[in-house]
């Protein structure tokens, strides 16, 4: 009988960031940022992903009481370096 303990996860998209989560306690280790890739990390991890692209923010629809519309937009983008400190 053989017994596999190594294990190769993936972070699946090229625009995606991940972090080591253990299975069995459900714990996430904020202390590496992992990529898109292929990672020997063992049989009780796998990877909690999150978005890595841009994302454009719209506010529109602001009427004042002078009829004057205003619309307003920005675009956030999550750097690698920023990632252990999200909550």
């Amino acid at each position: 009988m053989h017994l596999r303990t190594n294990v190769y996860r993936r972070v699946e998209n090229v625009l995606q960031y991940g972090f080591i989560r253990r299975k069995s306690t459900g714990t996430v280790d904020t202390g590496r940022v992992y990529t898109y890739g292929r990672y020997l990390v063992g049989p009780d991890f796998k990877f909690k992903t999150f978005p890595a692209d841009a994302h454009y923010i719209d506010l529109k629809g602001f009427t004042f009481i002078l009829l004057v519309g205003i619309y307003f937009w920005f675009q956030i983008k999550l750097l690698k370096k920023d990632c252990n400190k999200i909550n």
